[in-house]
């Protein structure tokens, strides 16, 4: 648990999620925000968490990769499986 961060808000498709700093939230066919319409999405894919300060999101699936975009376009990173990346931006898109 990091002490000092605000909760994270998550918007998917309209669907508003608050990511308290004491919680893991995961993302996949299962987990708190379920993508089950996809067959070749991981169960578990992505998993959304503070620690040291920061919020942090860490492609725990063992194929596919993540791309994360500041919100205006001008820094993109591809998260490998078993990578993480800070959340340093104000808005990010994943």
């Amino acid at each position: 648990m990091s002490s000092g961060l605000h909760p994270l808000s998550l918007d998917f498709a309209g669907e508003l999620f608050e990511v308290t700093p004491s919680q893991v939230f995961r993302v996949g066919r299962q987990g708190d925000l379920a993508i089950d319409d996809n067959p070749y999405l991981h169960r578990s894919f992505l998993e959304v968490a503070a620690e040291d300060g920061l919020w942090w999101v860490t492609n725990v699936g063992s194929r596919l990769p993540a791309h994360l975009t500041e919100a205006r376009g001008r820094v993109r990173t591809t998260l490998a499986p078993g990578a993480r990346q800070p959340l340093v931006f104000s808005d990010t898109v994943l």
